[in-house]
Order: structure tokens, then C-alpha cells, then sequence
């Protein structure tokens, strides 16, 4: 079994009260006996270890606080636990006592925040408060709120299990929810971590929202109250977080409980999650929510297309603009769809849900719109200029359309297409090379299109040689100079492993390229200068890559208005030969100069400060450090680079594993070079902590032979820190017991 699937439903499991448990268990788990078995297994033994540590009675049953008196335990969480009370005259409430060992200052302003929201707040759907303090608890100063007890309080999924409402319950439900969550905005509060275990249904099957401790005030009579997040301080369950939340892009807003509530309700109607966060890796959560890019409800359950679907998609838009301003506005909708209304929200136009939806394709597209332009003016022209033109118009207009049916099929290895190993590819590939043939039919010109943009930029390392070979033959019999022809070969030569190989037929190819368009001419120059610069030769094979990298680059900025995409690529390319290629000191210095005042800059202006183009260009420049023997440097520049890979991509992702390992090796460095002893210690004890880290996750998100790959680095750099290779491999081995072998990096 995963043992990350058991650890998430543990983790769902055992944060609920104990009554609701089963309930998750058995939704959750489904058919899947074995994974019951073994989180029930796992709760049972918390339990016991629970009663061992703290005894068997709960010395708070009995007990006064205020004018309440203690009967029973309603459930407990990570900050504290609420309990049953009656008063004297005979009420009864529910009261919330934060627990001591949390007693922060923090999480006492947190507690007492909540309370003043909720005195705040007046809405049937929202539980109400009754009474608040402060009472001395065995020595320690516990802050308690006693709030409206919800008669045969559930969660909401355990009235959706216990009851198996239909679905005009189920909107009907959702719909006093939102409007509960609505109310709440009104009066400037946002909620900011709604989900299922915060909602409660009573036995009139009415729902109250519940727990207000991290609620913000925006706005209103409650604005003083809201509590700031700091900056990079994430807060909520991490299911249940909007996109933009992770992006460090402010406060929290109405859209953003917007979202949240379009996921419960995504889950509510479909019966699935639309995306599941990694339980305890935060970079890999956060990655997980920014590319979400959840199925429409339709394609779960045709049902539900139409209204409920458009409902959905907006709430749960990535772009907060685009969601229900308020929870009000989604509720109304909500109310529209039970009494057969004509709803507001309209439909995603299909260009936009097209890009939205398969972004990877459509960047692939991007790559190779150039090359369809030119494809469709010569098409256009010659259809202008032949006496059968309006067949042949219609004809071209077929072709575009195919490719664009060709290009939206691509979302079904959406995932696959950012995985950073080729292992997930060969069946992906596969499937496409077969729809392509389907949907060109004769066409050899629209099918070698077709696999070109199967086979994705450069950048992805991806066996697809035997792709492109199917494309060149579609092509054979085109004129040497034709554009499509050569940029299916362009693409088969720099699949060439290693490029260096293709050299000379990249040459050739340049000279057919001197009369094709501007885009094509300069990426099959740059397609030379990479051949050449990746000769392992050196000499005069390197001072020609160089030279075939300017005559790439004056058509970039002569003809192409210096394209971004291209001129990074290309400089990128030049360093690296500097670097690995050269390494004399004219060729670090060269390559220092080109990244200080030419790439870095270059990334930053038009991609970001910690995009992958700028991160890429900065660890470059932290090996060049590192050769040059500015071991201080080089640690500053590289620890700056591991931050930024990790913020953006994740620590699950192999390009920062790739960093980090680079940092290991320039922290070890500059001990070496380092007089103080203490400051010796605290470096190579960061190494050490780098490599832990990278093999950790490569442990469990890498191959096999990364985790050798890495192993070995840090065993080689320090061998009396590092744990045996074999120790490694095997605790690779029995995380991915069952699964294919990967090939190394």
C-alpha cells in the first residue's frame, strides 16, 4: 500500500471526533479493505497510546468553568478540545477550551479573536456564542468559549454518509451554507478555513458553520479585531486553500472561501475530491494546488452538465476575479438550479477553458505557432492564387481544426507532461502517435505537425525518436528547403543522443534553413550551436558552437524583436560551454559576465525573480563561483537558488534536488577553506542537512538511480557523514516495492 495514502486518511481520520471516524473511513476508503484495516489498525493504537498518556478519566468531566458544568467530550483538535456543559437553570452548550500546552501568545489572541468575531456575527447558520473567559485549570490560565450546542451535530460528510441525501438535499444544504458563509462576508468576515469538518448539521439536517480562529476581519465594526498573517505564513487546511493564498499575494479574501466552498461542493455532488494534496509535504501540497486543474463535473457524471457545472468551474476558477465575488452570489445561483432558474454564472468561453485547462499543450502550441502561421499563410496564398480556392480554404480550415482537436486531446497526459521523468511517458506517447494518425488521416504535412507538438519543447527529455522518425517519413517527399521538413528535422537531430553526433547534418540543415522564415532560421542556428557546444571534444568544435550561437542570436534580436524565450535558451546554452565545456580562466570569466550582465538580468525582467529561467541562470552562476574558487559565493548564490526552487517547484521535484546537491558540494568547499573552526562545523552540518533533505524526497518522489546518484555525491564529498549507499537504495526499494524500475538520471 502507499504509505502516504495511509498516512493521509490517518491524518483525516484522527483529526475528527472519534464518533465521526467510521464515517470517514468508509468514505475514504471505499472498497479498499486493506487500507481500512490499516488506518483502523493505526487509529487504535493512538487511541491506546492516548489512554496510556493520559489515564483513563478526563479530569475536566465534572468540572465548573464559569457558570458551566462539564459533562462530556465532544471532540478535540490540534488546538483544542470542546466539550458538552449544562448551567445551573438547566442550558446546555458546547465549550471549546484551548489547550495548555498551546497557550501561546499568539494562540490566545488567535482564541480570543474568535470569540470577538463570533459576538460579531448573527446568522442562523452560524454557531452562536453564549459566553467567554479565562479559568484556572490545574495551574495553567485556559481560555474557554461557550458557544450554541447544534442538537445531534454531525459533520457534513457524515450526514451525507449516514443519510445518503439526493442531490436537491444536497444543494439544498449547500446552499444554507453558503449563505451562512455569505452573511458572514457581509459583515467583513472571512472564514479562510472552511471544509467539511467545520460544518455541522443538525437533526432539522441544518448546517452551522463552526471555528472562527483564523477567521480574518476585512472590513467593518471587525476590522481592528482580524489578526494579520505574516508574511509567507500559510494558514486553513491545506486542502482547502485557494491557489493564490500560496503565493504570498496578501490577505484572504471573500474568493477565496469561494473556493474552498467550490471544492466541497465539487466532492459533494461527484462523490471525489477534485485533487488531493500530499499529507505531509508542504512544498508538494502547495505545487499540487497551483497546477490543480480539476476535471469538469460532467466528465465524472454527465448529469451534471450544464448549471451545476458552470457553478462549480467558476467557484473554483485559479483567477479569483473570475469566482462569485461573495458566498451569497454562489448561493443564489445555488437556489436558482433548485427552482429551475436561469443562473448568472455563464459558461468559461471554450478559448479561454482551452488554455486554462490544457496550459502545457498550449504552450507546446506556443512553441510551434510560428511555424502553423507560416504553414496557414502559404496555404492561404496558394488557395488565393489556384482556381479551386475556396475548396482549398475549406480544406485548410479542416486542417487547423484537427490540429486544435489534436492539441485539446494532449490533456490527457496533462500530469505526465510536467512529471520530471520519462518513465511516464512511453504509454503517452504511444497513445498519441495513434490519435495523430486517426485524425490526419492522409495528411503527411498535418501528421508531422501533429507530433511535433506531441513531443514537447527541447527542454523535456523524452525519448521521441522514434516519433520523429515517423514524422520525417510523413515528409520525405517534401523539397529539402520546405519549412515543415526541416523543422521535423531540426527536432529528430536534436533528439540525437548525444546532439554533439548530429553536428555536421545540423550544418547542412542550417544551409537549407538560409530561406525559411526568421523563427525557424534561428532556431535551427541555435540547434548547431548546441550540437557544437556540446562536444566533448572541445577545441575548434566550441569555437564554432560559439559562433553559430551569435549568427542565432543577431536573428533573434534583428528579426524576431530579441524573443525572450529564445535569447534565454540560447545564452543558457553559451554559459553552460563556458562552464563545462572551456573551464579555463577566460572561459569563467567570459561565463560569469554573460550570466551577471546578460542572462540573470534577462530572466528576471521577463520571467521573474524565482522563475525557473532565473533560478537555472543563478545556479549557473553559483558553479562558476565555485570553479573560480569563490567558495563564499558561490554558497550565497546557491542557497538563494535552493530557496527559490523550493518556494516555486517544490522540494519534490528534481531540479531542486539538482540545486541542493550543488549546494552541498559548494558549503563542503568553503569549509575546506574556512579557519574558523565553529564556522566549519556549521557549514558542512548544512551540507549535511541539504542531502538529507534531497534524498528524502528523492526517496520517495525520485528513481532509483537518483537516489544512487545523489547518495554517491554526498558519500563522496563526506564520507563520514553520509549513510552507506545500500542503506539508501534499500529504503528506495521498500517505498516502491511493486512498482517498474526507472532508468538513472
Amino acid at each position: 500500500m502507499d504509505p502516504d495514502r495511509i498516512r493521509s486518511v490517518f491524518e483525516q481520520a484522527a483529526g475528527a471526533p472519534p464518533a465521526d471516524r467510521a464515517a470517514i473511513l468508509e468514505r475514504v476508503c471505499g472498497d479498499d479493505a486493506s487500507l481500512r484495516e490499516e488506518v483502523a489498525r493505526l487509529l487504535q493504537f493512538a487511541v491506546e497510546e492516548a489512554d496510556t498518556a493520559l489515564g483513563d478519566d478526563d479530569p475536566l468531566i465534572g468540572a465548573g468553568i464559569g457558570q458551566w458544568c462539564i459533562h462530556r467530550e465532544l471532540g478535540s483538535g490540534a488546538s483544542g478540545q470542546v466539550y458538552e456543559a449544562t448551567s445551573c437553570n438547566g442550558d446546555r452548550c458546547a465549550i471549546k477550551l484551548l489547550r495548555s500546552h498551546r497557550s501561546s501568545e499568539e494562540s490566545r489572541r488567535r482564541f480570543l479573536q474568535e470569540a470577538k468575531i463570533l459576538r460579531g456575527l448573527s446568522h442562523p447558520g452560524i454557531s452562536q456564542i453564549l459566553d467567554a473567559g479565562i479559568e484556572d485549570i490545574s495551574g495553567c490560565q485556559r481560555q474557554w468559549i461557550a458557544m450554541q450546542l447544534v442538537a445531534g451535530a454531525r459533520t457534513l460528510w457524515s450526514w451525507v454518509l449516514e443519510h445518503d441525501p439526493g442531490r436537491d438535499a444536497r444543494l439544498r444544504v449547500f446552499s444554507e451554507i453558503c449563505h451562512a458563509v455569505g452573511a458572514a462576508h457581509a459583515a467583513g468576515v472571512i472564514h479562510r478555513d472552511l471544509k467539511p469538518d467545520n460544518i455541522l448539521i443538525d437533526r432539522e439536517d441544518r448546517p452551522h458553520i463552526i471555528d472562527f480562529g483564523i477567521a480574518h476581519a476585512a472590513e467593518g465594526p471587525l476590522r481592528h479585531e482580524s489578526l494579520e498573517t505574516r508574511q509567507g505564513q500559510l494558514l486553513g487546511t491545506l486542502q482547502f486553500v485557494a491557489p493564490e493564498l500560496t503565493e504570498g499575494a496578501g490577505a484572504p479574501t471573500a474568493q477565496s472561501d469561494v473556493y474552498a466552498l467550490g471544492l466541497m461542493l465539487y466532492e459533494l455532488l461527484s462523490g471525489q475530491p477534485p485533487y488531493v494534496v500530499h499529507p505531509t509535504n508542504i512544498a508538494a501540497a502547495i505545487d499540487t494546488i497551483r497546477r490543480a486543474d480539476p476535471a469538469p463535473l460532467s466528465t465524472l457524471d454527465h448529469t451534471l452538465q450544464g448549471d451545476l457545472d458552470t457553478i462549480t468551474s467558476k467557484a473554483m476558477s485559479h483567477d479569483p476575479t473570475h469566482r462569485y465575488a461573495t458566498a451569497s452570489d454562489m448561493a443564489h445561483d445555488l437556489d436558482r438550479v433548485i427552482r429551475g432558474d436561469r443562473i448568472t454564472a455563464r459558461p468559461e468561453p471554450r478559448l479561454h477553458r482551452y488554455i486554462r485547462r490544457h496550459r502545457h499543450a498550449a504552450t507546446v502550441l506556443l512553441f510551434a505557432a510560428p511555424t502553423f502561421l507560416a504553414l496557414a499563410i502559404i496555404a492561404t496564398v496558394f488557395a488565393w492564387d489556384s482556381t479551386n480556392s475556396r475548396n482549398a480554404l475549406i480544406a485548410e480550415a479542416d486542417r487547423r481544426n484537427r490540429l486544435l482537436a489534436y492539441a485539446e486531446s494532449m490533456l490527457s497526459i496533462q500530469d505526465e507532461m510536467v512529471r520530471p521523468h520519462t518513465m511516464y511517458w512511453s504509454t503517452a506517447i504511444e497513445q498519441h502517435v495513434e490519435r495523430a494518425r486517426r485524425l490526419s488521416g492522409d495528411d503527411g504535412v498535418l501528421f508531422a505537425h501533429m507530433l511535433l507538438l506531441a513531443g514537447g519543447p527541447e527542454q523535456w527529455q523524452v525519448d521521441r525518436r522514434s516519433m520523429l522518425d515517423e514524422a520525417a517519413a510523413a515528409v520525405s517527399d517534401l523539397p529539402r528547403a520546405d519549412p515543415t521538413r526541416i523543422a521535423v528535422q531540426l527536432r529528430r537531430l536534436l533528439a540525437t543522443n548525444p546532439v554533439h553526433d548530429a553536428a555536421q547534418q545540423l550544418r547542412s540543415l542550417a544551409n537549407d534553413a538560409r530561406d525559411s522564415p526568421p523563427d525557424l532560421r534561428a532556431d535551427v542556428l541555435a540547434g548547431a550551436a548546441t550540437a557544437h557546444l556540446n562536444s566533448p571534444i572541445g577545441g575548434r568544435l566550441i569555437s564554432d558552437g560559439h559562433e553559430w550561437s551569435a549568427q542565432a542570436e543577431s536573428v533573434i534580436n534583428d528579426e524576431l524583436n530579441g524573443d525572450p524565450d529564445r535569447l534565454t535558451s540560447l545564452l543558457h546554452r553559451r554559459a553552460w560551454a563556458w562552464l563545462f565545456r572551456g573551464g579555463e580562466p577566460a572561459d569563467l570569466i567570459a561565463c560569469e559576465d554573460v550570466l551577471r550582465s546578460r542572462l540573470i538580468p534577462l530572466t528576471v525582467d521577463h520571467f521573474g525573480s524565482r522563475s525557473l529561467q532565473s533560478i537555472g541562470a543563478r545556479g549557473l552562476l553559483g558553479l562558476c563561483l565555485l570553479q573560480q574558487g569563490n567558495t563564499q559565493g558561490a554558497v550565497e548564490a546557491l542557497r538563494s537558488v535552493v530557496e527559490d526552487a523550493t518556494a516555486n517547484i517544490g522540494v519534490s521535484h528534481n531540479i531542486t534536488w539538482r540545486h541542493m546537491n550543488n549546494l552541498g558540494l559548494a558549503l563542503c568547499a568553503a569549509a575546506e577553506s574556512e579557519h574558523d573552526p565553529a564556522e566549519q562545523r556549521a557549514m558542512r552540518a548544512e551540507a549535511q542537512q541539504a542531502w538529507t533533505e534531497l534524498l528524502r524526497a528523492a526517496t520517495a518522489f525520485g528513481v532509483r538511480g537518483e537516489v544512487d546518484w545523489y547518495g554517491r555525491s554526498w558519500a563522496t564529498t563526506m564520507p563520514d557523514h553520509a549513510p552507506p549507499i545500500d542503506d539508501l537504495l534499500a529504503a528506495w526499494d521498500d517505498l516502491h516495492a511493486g512498482q517498474e524500475p526507472a532508468a538513472a538520471p
